[in-house]
This record gives C-alpha cells, structure tokens and sequence, in this order.
C-alpha cells in the first residue's frame, strides 16, 4: 500500500513549547508548585495562593521576595533561562528549587501567563505578558516589591489535555495539598490559599515540630508522633512517625524532604518498609515526614523535570540510616545522637497502661532439646557438632512463682479458645494467645542473636530432605549461610535437593514451618539485607512454635502466658498484630451509664 510522503519539517515554536511543557505542566497543581519554589527561591517569606475554578480558570501567586528587573523578565519567559546555575560545576550542587529554566515558559506556552514584578532598588516595576507562547510583550508598571504571576486558562488552545483536568474541586484539593506540603518544608514562610473569596489554608509560621506537621497529617496526629534522628558526617536526619494506632493504608501519609524539597525516593520507602516489621500490620503504613539534609554534592536532582526524583551517591549509607533509626524510634529507643544513649538506663516495661512487674523467666511451650552454639558464636560450630544427636534433656519443672507476679490481675477464662479474659488494675484485658506467645518468642530470639548466647537447637538423627527447582539451588550457596544465622544446617543432598540436618527444636518436627523458611530465604532478593531475612525467618519461627489460635488452654498455661507477657513488656507480634487489647474501667462504666 502506498503512502503519501511527508517531509521532516521544524515545528513552529509556541507548538515545540508546549509539547515540552508536558513534562512540566501536568496541571494547575503543577503550577503551582513550580511557582511556590520560585517564591522560596526569591527569598520570600509571605505568600499568597489564589485560584479559580481550581486553577484552571485562575492561578495567581503572590509573593514578597526580591523581585526581578526588566531584563530578567525579559528572559524568564525564554527556555533555559535561569539565574539559579551558571556553569556545568553547578548541576553537582543544586541549593536551589529551580535550576531547569523551563517552568516559566512551559507554564507560558499552555497559558495567558502575566508577571509583574519589582525589586527594592527599582522605582518602578515592570510586566511581561505571553499567550500561549506568543505575543510576548514587556511594559513598565506601578506595583510594589516582589513578584506576582498570573495563569490564565490554563491548556485552553489544547483541548485534549483539558479534557484530562478533573472536576474543579478534585483540581482544588491537589494544589491544596502541594500548598500544604510547601508550607511544612518551610515552617516560617507565611502561606495562604484562596478560592475565590474564601481562605482555604493559612499557615502558622514559627510553629514548632511535631506541631508544624498539622497541615499533612492534622493537629491531633501531630502531637501524637514519635520523633526520629539520625547523624553521621555530612548527612544530617530528623523526623516525626506514628504508632500503629495512626496508621494509614497507604504509603502517601509519610512525607519526604530533602533539603527542604519534596521528593519521592523508593530507595528510602524501602528501608522505612523493611523497619516496620514486628510494629505495623502488613497493609499499614506511617503518617509523618522525614527531613534529610545532606551537601548538595552528593545527591542528583536532575532525574526528571519534575525534581521529585533524586539519586544518592552514597544509597547504602542512606538506606541504613533511615532503616535504623526509624526503627529505634518505633522500638522506643533514644537516637544514635541523643546523650542519653551513651549510657543504657533501666526502664519499666509497659502494656496497654498497666505496669509489668518483674518475673523469673517462664519455660512454658519448650520441648526439652541439646544445648548447642548457634552459627553467630562459632563458624564452624555446626560442623564440629557430634553426628547423632544427644538424648534431649528432662524437661525442667516449671517454677513456682506464687501469686506476687500476678498480684491484681485474675484469669477469667478463654473467650472462643483464641482469647484469654483477664481482669486487671485498669479494666478488662483481652489477650491474643498466638500474638503474645508468638511476640515472647520473638523476643527471646532476637535477644538471643544480639547478645550472641549460646541457643538450642536440635541435629536430626535422619535428616529431612526437600527438593528445589534449578532457580532456586542456583541460590542454595547464599541462603545456606542466612539459614545457619538462624540454626538451620542445610547442605545439597543431591540434584535438586536440599538436606535439613539441624533445626531450632521449636520447630524440629514441624515440616509445613520448614518448608515456609526455605521458600522465603530462596526468594528473597540478594540485595535484602541479612538482618532483614533473618528477622523474617526468626519471625516465622516464632508463629510456628507458639499456642494457636482456638487452642484450648488450662488455667495454669493462661497464667503462664500472662506471667511472661507481664514479664517480657510486648505489645506487638513480629507481623504488627497487637497482643492484647485493654478496655478501661471508665470506658466500662460509660458504656453502663454509672
């Protein structure tokens, strides 16, 4: 089939323009944002959003910063025109929000876009005005310091991108929220947000953090988060996150900065993830914001023209910091900076706001087992074990606690074989047997490894066999070694197969728990880091060995339970899940009407 030829041509510019301000202008959001950080930029510390019809009628941004003269707005409207960088040295060390020198003309080239502008040398200020790319003409103006832009109509000559805007308040609430965003990256610029004739937003600046935090996350979240720090040379980290109580369902609710600019980073998303295992429920993510200050030089903001990207030169330094010290602040533990660490204080346990007086450690739910150095205290502790394994120890008599430990809590029963009623100081306590059983072993585990004890764990006389597929032996070399962090001795057996020939005795007898942690150190990805699988592996180990749920307990194991509970202070299981729940006297006398 023939076709008509067309030849290459050059298209005029007002239409080169727009197709670029694609990438720059998506919608009255993003005009506003690229406005806002020119306002930041020049020096501006007041300034005034108004819009109409949700911006796509109206964009106006007022502001009180250091103006531009003529020939500045002369050029502004120009692509890559730019006071902000000057030399190629500059791309490796933006201070500033704008660099690009394409929002101005991309906002001009889909918009009637007016500036007016004057600095405080000037007598006399001067207005630059451009429709759709064309017609640019330049007079002088009366008006006071600083600069005021104007959209208007926004993508009218292009109705295939108006036609992709939503409704006006749909449109509204997004430039809202870059308005919010702009105004918690600076906590001392005055920010106002108009609709028409009514106030939608009005910052208060010189707010303090958390405080400061309330246009994202609301007042009474804000007061509620837990601050997070972190400092090494060079890098500087300070945030606020919430409990699980606050929890959000989607990662959206946690803000990033970096030097003040808004970013999304997966890289930090990543390791704020892979901390919230044992305290958030899979599902649930952080409300709050992390502010990253670094040198300049060392990360690269020009990934895309929106600037929200960003590459870390150092990404493991980066990864760990955030990683560890969002998970101290979720564990309760002072920063790596703060002076209080520098000596470990005693502290009283708590749990839904009863106190957990101290207790003898229990033995409840432990088969007897041989008494053998886990791989983090020996290499080769494994390998130098005797062959068959040693009778297992008699299983030691529980000890006698009396009733001290329990003193003003009562077992009342088990509630649908899952969960066990106790009367306490404070109310009615609701208890999780799996959950709690589950987050004492965990614990335990996990205070084992760290304080690199001799563990238990059991050689099998025979040992059990698994078959691979060809992946996942390809594997087999890396995860054998995250296995014996955990006291699994696996070893190739045979084409496609692996031998299991020592196991925690928790889980010895347990085969479906067995093949759970091989399917997940197989599958984990080479770049998770080892403390990472191993805190899933330990967790898995954890739920298998603990009561399950619909068990039927005898009054002596639920005091058992409760005794440990008390002792061990855990208020969540390793996949987030709450222990216990505590409903207060005052919330029971309420709901009676007394």
């Amino acid at each position: 089939m023939n076709q008509d030829h067309n030849p290459v041509r050059i298209l005029p510019q007002h239409i080169a323009n727009q197709i670029a301000a694609g990438e720059v202008v998506e919608r009255p959001a993003s005009v506003v944002k690229e406005l806002l950080e020119n306002a930041l930029d020049a020096g501006a510390d007041r300034i005034r959003v108004d819009l109409e019809q949700g911006g796509k009628r109206l964009i106006r941004v007022s502001d009180n910063g250091c103006g531009m003269t003529r020939g500045d707005l002369d050029l502004c409207v120009e692509r890559h025109a730019t006071s902000k960088i000057a030399s190629e040295q500059d791309l490796y060390a933006i201070r500033t929000h704008g660099f690009r020198g394409e929002a101005i003309p991309s906002i001009a080239a889909v918009s009637r876009l007016t500036i007016t502008s004057r600095t405080r040398e000037s007598d006399e200020g001067w207005q630059v005005q451009v429709c759709f790319g064309r017609d640019k003409k330049l007079r002088a103006v009366g008006c006071p310091v600083g600069t005021v832009v104007l959209a208007e109509d926004l993508f009218l000559e292009i109705p295939a991108r108006r036609r992709f805007l939503k409704q006006d308040r749909t449109e509204l609430s997004r430039a809202s929220q870059v308005v919010k965003v702009m105004a918690v990256a600076y906590p001392d610029v005055l920010f106002e947000l108009y609709s028409g004739d009514r106030c939608l937003f009005r910052s208060n600046p010189g707010a303090a953090m958390p405080g400061a935090l309330w246009p994202l996350v609301g007042r009474q979240t804000a007061e509620r988060l837990s601050p997070v720090r972190a400092r090494t040379p060079g890098l500087n980290m300070e945030g606020y996150i919430s409990g699980p109580e606050d929890a959000a369902t989607r990662f959206s609710s946690f803000y990033l900065f970096l030097n003040k600019r808004f970013i999304q980073s997966r890289l930090v998303y990543k390791a704020i993830s892979l901390a919230l295992k044992g305290t958030y429920m899979k599902g649930n993510y952080p409300v709050g914001a992390l502010f990253i200050e670094m040198d300049p030089s060392r990360v690269d903001v020009n990934v895309h023209p929106s600037k929200q990207e960003v590459r870390f030169h150092d990404e493991d330094q980066v990864f760990r910091m955030v990683h560890f010290a969002i998970k101290r602040s979720l564990e309760g533990q002072p920063s790596a900076t703060d002076p209080a660490n520098e000596a470990e204080g005693e502290t009283e346990g708590k749990m839904g706001g009863f106190r957990t007086p101290p207790a003898p450690e229990s033995r409840i739910f432990r088969p007897g087992a041989v008494s053998v150095p886990l791989p983090w205290e020996s290499a080769d502790s494994v390998d130098s074990a005797p062959e068959a394994a040693e009778a297992p120890q008699a299983a030691e008599p529980e000890p006698d606690y009396g009733t001290s430990t329990l003193e003003g809590f009562r077992i009342i029963g088990q509630l649908s074989g899952t969960y066990i009623l106790v009367e306490s100081p404070d109310g009615l306590l609701l208890i999780d047997q799996h959950a709690a059983h589950e987050a004492i072993n965990f614990k335990k585990l996990m205070e084992a490894r760290k304080a690199k004890k001799t563990a238990r764990f059991q050689l099998l006389a025979v040992p059990m066999v698994f078959e691979r597929s060809p992946r996942e032996m390809e594997r087999f070399a890396a995860a054998k070694k995250v296995l014996l962090e955990v006291g699994i001795q696996a070893e190739e057996f045979g084409p496609g197969e692996i031998a299991i020939r020592a196991l925690p005795p928790d889980i010895a007898g347990n085969k479906k728990a067995i093949e759970e942690i091989l399917c997940r150190v197989m599958e984990t990805p080479d770049s998770c880091a080892v403390e990472n699988v191993v805190h899933d592996l330990l967790a898995t180990i954890a739920c298998h060995s603990s009561v399950r749920a619909s068990q039927a307990l005898s009054t002596r194991e639920m005091e058992s339970l409760l005794r440990d509970l008390l002792h061990e202070g855990v208020t969540h299981c390793p996949h987030g899940r709450p222990v216990a729940v505590n409903v207060c006297w005052n919330e029971i006398r309420r709901r009676f009407g007394r």
